[in-house]
């Protein structure tokens, strides 16, 4: 049985919280996490993220991932979905939201169509590019996936409308090789003041964090 003194304070930490607006952090890496997206991504409100690129069984992670937090992953359009069609093959790529495509990271002009199309859409509040450096490691030994740090962080804001981007990575294998292909990718996303998180759980978990600020200090306005 708790105390009841125990049960007050942490009752009153959880009314500080929510009648202040003050964001909660459960260590000092997640503190630095959401202050990332804080200070590189503009101001947002809504809770609609999509996820394209590429992870391999993404789709499973994504939708526990966002379960723990208040992002959802955006539900697309019959209508966009076959606008999509025209530009990632069926053969091995998934466009329903997380869009599993690595097509769109092999062949990086099909990339900025469809970032296009989804900025359009009004379920998009949020983009998040998955990177799976296992698999993008093989395709010139890692130099094809230092060009796709390069688009992100130079050309895919420019078919995004404006709404926030961000990254997220993921790797299996801890070779040397690899290490060093993704620290380089890091390193240019974070030079163009792009957050690049470390597995979906926390990337959502600092997103999801931002955007509860920012709508807070908007109701806080009415």
């Amino acid at each position: 049985m708790a105390h009841p003194l125990a049960e007050y304070q942490e009752h009153s930490r959880f009314l500080f919280f929510r009648q202040t607006g003050t964001i909660q952090t459960d260590s000092l890496e997640q503190m630095a996490e959401v202050a990332v997206a804080l200070d590189y991504l503009p101001r947002w409100t809504g809770k609609n993220v999509v996820i394209p690129g590429t992870g391999g069984c993404v789709g499973v992670e994504a939708a526990d991932s966002c379960a723990k937090t208040a992002l959802h992953l955006s539900a697309l359009s019959p209508g966009l979905l076959k606008r999509l069609r025209e530009h990632i093959p069926p053969a091995g790529n998934m466009i329903r939201n997380p869009i599993d495509a690595h097509i769109l990271l092999l062949d990086l002009k099909r990339l900025g169509p469809v970032l296009e199309l989804l900025a359009k859409e009004t379920s998009v509040d949020l983009f998040l590019i998955s990177l799976h450096f296992d698999w993008l490691q093989d395709k010139g030994d890692g130099a094809h996936a230092e060009q796709i740090g390069a688009y992100i962080a130079e050309e895919a804001r420019k078919h995004i409308g404006g709404k926030p981007l961000a990254a997220v990575w993921r790797q299996y294998q801890p070779t040397p090789k690899i290490e060093a292909t993704r620290q380089t990718v890091e390193k240019t996303l974070i030079q163009a003041r792009i957050p690049v998180y470390n597995g979906l759980q926390r990337a959502l978990t600092a997103l999801s964090k931002a955007e509860a600020y920012y709508a807070f200090q908007e109701k806080e306005k009415q």
